[in-house]
């Protein structure tokens, strides 16, 4: 049984990783190593929310066999120690932590940097992207054998004889350093801003004012992507002008130009604006190439990506409108305008009614009660980080709960609460991720639309978060023994014995349990008090704050365009509902006078009869145009009316 459930968690998780990974990427334009390394690294986050509680469970249950056989002697009675209903042999959950955590280490330190290079490079060839990529690492590699060999010799001069085990030491406490400082970064940012998010959608009108807000700010932001790819085509059209006879640039040039899909070229040849002018590319060499071509790929990407962006955020604003607009309505009933294409499954299977009950009813008290929740996780959270470290008495409530239960073999509840607190803590650790976004470097869209640099460098964090993740967690329910020090464990997780503990440089080790937890406090009251989006309010880099004038113009500007949009998307379909209508008149008054004709024909004497002349062939003819002249006169009269005669004296006054 438990073998089985494993396998299924297993296959669902991956389901869930391919789904997030398909609404993110896109699997035709990416490469697939980039596809598959993505998918190995998000597999390997999402899947310890069911591997470490298995891993929690079956050693509570090890500790109970433990504890039974020590006293086994003395009282000589039943075995009180019942498996959980997930209990599998040992050797198999060892064997699944060597793969994700060597794999991911393998990913996060070796591979997925080298394919991030590989991916911006401009080369032309693979052999020169390689080349390039090389390059390009030997800085990032270079500072690691620096921090490495630092942290060589201060294990030599704090007697550490250096050896395998050592160096294997040293390397583990280094990633689980750097790996923590970004956990910290990332749940003190997540702890704070996701239940305040579900918070603020159950508001009235907040997400409204929300996209009207990214909708003026995303506007620049396209215009400046469009003059982006518009520079880049104008160079590429002015290279290719100057190389086109060239044989040895010319190619690399018609690489270049292939990379402009031909709605884009057509939107730009379309610009009154545009002319070829550039430079002097006579002179170009294959290096200045490679730039132009990293260029380009470049603004197309941010291109397509604004794009998307933009389509996403009016699409939800039309339909917020529609809905604001619906709670007026006296039927009851969701009423979307013809501008909205709405293909969500509600829309589908639920009837108006039931659709206007949830959206203008019962949605905001259901995302209340979920972001009530999330505060009583994270007041929960913060209280298990800053107390984990005290051991007696033992203050973090998650190793009260977890004990707790070990005590009365509570194995099902162990599970569930440790399920749900290391999903709550990767909900809050991977929506970071999610919304982190570093300017024209990092930013995963949604739509298809991230760009390989953006999911490898996800994947990177991923990984590095990985070990510290679980190794925090085991800390917080007092299951890592060098956490627990005065607390003697017979037996360890099988994640402990195979990959440490929640070790790190011993140069930060003696005061690592005073300033963890007052980094988690800290930046959670930073959070709270929105410190760091003020600051970048201060600085230029405009955010959504409530009364705020320069938010107030964004929102203002953002509602004109969303009015723009649905009065040009009702003239198309206004336009198109009056074409068809004309398409269809017209063909059904071309059938009726194709049936009035082979009427007559039928009606009309055998010509087998009728001696043949040219001269009755001729009429034939002019009858028949003349026919066609009465049918359109009759045409014109049944829809703007018979013509009439103009009232007497209407030009007196001249």
């Amino acid at each position: 049984m438990g073998v089985t459930s494993l396998v299924l968690e297993l296959l669902i998780v991956f389901v869930i990783v391919l789904m997030v990974l398909h609404q993110y990427g896109d699997w035709k334009r990416q490469h697939v190593v980039v596809s598959l390394s993505t998918i190995v690294a998000w597999y390997f986050a999402f899947v310890i929310v069911f591997l470490l509680p298995l891993d929690v469970v079956l050693t509570f249950h090890r500790l109970c066999v433990i504890h039974y056989n020590s006293t086994l002697n003395k009282t000589h009675q039943a075995n009180p120690c019942h498996p959980p209903s997930s209990y599998m042999f040992g050797s198999a959950l060892p064997v699944l932590w060597r793969v994700v955590y060597w794999t991911s280490q393998l990913l996060t330190w070796i591979v997925l940097p080298m394919m991030q290079s590989y991916s911006n490079a401009g080369e032309f060839t693979p052999v020169g992207k390689l080349k390039r990529a090389l390059i390009n690492n030997a800085a990032y590699y270079g500072t690691y054998l620096i921090v490495f060999t630092f942290l060589l010799i201060y294990a030599t001069i704090s007697g550490h004889i250096p050896s395998g085990e050592n160096l294997k030491t040293i390397c583990i406490a280094a990633s689980n350093t750097w790996g923590m400082f970004w956990l910290v970064l990332l749940l003190g940012y997540g702890l704070v801003e996701v239940p305040r998010n579900v918070w603020l959608s159950s508001l009235d009108g907040f997400s409204l004012r929300k996209a009207y807000f990214r909708l003026g700010k995303l506007s620049i932001e396209k215009n400046d992507a469009e003059e982006a790819v518009k520079e880049a085509y104008r160079d590429t059209t002015a290279a290719h002008a100057a190389l086109r006879n060239c044989p040895e640039r010319g190619p690399l040039v018609k690489v270049i130009l292939q990379k402009f899909p031909e709605t884009i070229v057509t939107k730009l040849m379309k610009a009154s604006d545009f002319e070829v002018t550039g430079g002097d590319y006579a002179a170009a060499d294959v290096k200045s190439l490679a730039n132009l071509h990293k260029r380009s790929i470049r603004s197309l990407q941010d291109y397509n990506r604004s794009v998307a962006q933009w389509d996403a955020l009016m699409a939800s604003a039309l339909r917020r409108e529609d809905i604001f607009e619906s709670e007026k309505n006296p039927q009851r009933e969701l009423v979307m305008s013809s501008v909205v294409v709405d293909r969500s499954f509600s829309a589908l299977l639920c009837s108006p009614r039931i659709r206007w009950y949830w959206e203008c009813k019962l949605r905001r008290y259901v995302l209340r009660a979920i972001a009530i929740f999330m505060c009583i996780m994270t007041g929960f959270i913060v209280w298990s980080e800053s107390t984990f470290f005290s051991i007696h008495p033992p203050l973090s409530l998650a190793a009260l709960f977890v004990h707790l239960a070990a005590v009365n073999q509570d194995y099902v509840f162990i599970e569930v609460f440790s399920i749900i607190t290391i999903m709550y803590l990767c909900l809050c650790a991977y929506y970071t991720v999610f919304r982190l976004k570093v300017y024209r470097y990092y930013h995963l869209d949604s739509h298809h639309h991230t760009d390989e640099n953006s999911l490898l460098f996800s994947a990177i964090l991923f990984c590095r978060l990985t070990p510290p993740m679980c190794l925090n967690f085991l800390g917080l329910i007092h299951m890592d023994a060098h956490v627990t020090k005065d607390l003697m464990l017979e037996t360890e997780t099988a994640y402990t014995a195979i990959m440490g503990h929640l070790d790190v440089i011993e140069a930060i080790a003696g005061s690592f349990n005073i300033y963890f937890p007052m980094a988690i406090i800290l930046l959670c009251m930073c959070t709270y008090f929105r410190l760091g989006t003020r600051l970048l309010h201060f600085i230029g880099f405009e955010q959504f704050m409530e009364n705020d004038d320069i938010t107030a113009d964004f929102v203002v500007s953002g509602k004109a365009l969303v009015l723009a949009e649905r009065n040009q998307a009702q003239r198309e379909l206004n336009r198109e509902s009056r074409d068809q209508f004309w398409r269809n008149k017209l063909a059904d008054r071309y059938s009726g006078s194709k049936q009035e004709s082979n009427a007559d024909r039928e009606s009309a004497p055998d010509q087998s009869r009728v001696s043949y002349n040219d001269r009755r062939s001729i009429l034939d003819q002019e009858e028949t145009v003349r026919r066609n002249i009465f049918d359109s006169n009759d045409l014109w009269r049944q829809s703007y009316g018979t013509p009439q005669s103009p009232p007497a004296g209407i030009f007196d006054d001249l």
